[in-house]
């Protein structure tokens, strides 16, 4: 990552500013700084994160095919400092932005899904600050128009599963809505199933299904849940590394599934 991150901020010194890739440059060293980001937590490496992708937009032409992309890069990073720092006009941009991008984007655009799938991320971390029910829905029409346009055996068809599977969870926490409950599980199920084996993925995979599972069995009573349950968080644990930040997250999620057994 150390020398892809060189090698782009190179191409990007290279390129003249009225060259038509130069756009293209910037916006592929933005997505690797926020990918050092998210391995290090390092500021820095996301504030340019931020500052490229707008770049990129101010350097393309308004008809320039690849504006879309560059755009949903902005609104991913902005999502991501949101997280990171709480500010609340980090989110609003970041809405904002990935409106604009899936807006600029016609109907049968390669990359609508991948803009369904991020402007549905960032509504449903609004409803979570907020509580705006509207922002939710919102989210999983997308999520769902997102995993309907990917196609099978996509790799990024699981994650978009996996988010329109968070996002049915989510809403039935709020209205307690049965059927989210299940197609939600349906969702997490399907994610874990079309992610290769392997994948470093694949913990957080089974852990969004062992927790839609057990939310199941609390709300039905119904033991084959539980039991599923409690197999869907073994394997989120045992799939991850032992250094891993996320593992005693895991260790307390497998507690409360046996806890409650």
């Amino acid at each position: 990552l150390e020398q892809g991150i060189s090698a782009h901020r190179r191409a990007v010194e290279l390129v003249p500013d009225d060259d038509p890739e130069k756009p293209s440059r910037v916006n592929n060293l933005a997505s690797s700084l926020l990918s050092r980001f998210k391995n290090t937590g390092e500021l820095v490496d996301l504030q340019e994160a931020i500052s490229y992708p707008h770049l990129a937009v101010v350097l393309a032409r308004d008809d320039d095919p690849g504006r879309p992309l560059w755009l949903n890069s902005l609104g991913n990073a902005f999502l991501a400092r949101f997280e990171r720092t709480g500010a609340l006009q980090d989110l609003e941009e970041a809405v904002s932005v990935h409106r604009r991008s899936i807006d600029l984007a016609p109907d049968g655009h390669p990359v609508k899904p991948a803009l369904s799938n991020d402007l549905g991320n960032s509504l449903r971390k609004r409803f979570e600050y907020t509580g705006v029910l509207d922002d939710l829905d919102q989210a999983i029409s997308l999520h769902r128009n997102a995993t309907e346009l990917t196609r099978d055996g996509n790799i990024d068809k699981p994650a978009r599963l996996g988010n329109l599977g968070a996002s049915l969870i989510r809403r039935f926490e709020y209205t307690g809505t049965l059927e989210d409950l299940k197609q939600g599980i349906i969702a997490h199920r399907c994610a874990v199933e079309c992610t290769p084996k392997g994948h470093p993925d694949t913990a957080s995979r089974f852990n969004g299904l062992g927790a839609s599972l057990l939310a199941h069995f609390r709300r039905t009573g119904e033991l084959a849940s539980l039991q599923q349950a409690i197999s869907a968080q073994r394997s989120a644990l045992e799939l991850l590394p032992d250094t891993h930040p996320e593992q005693p997250s895991r260790y307390d999620n497998l507690g409360n599934a046996l806890r409650t057994r």
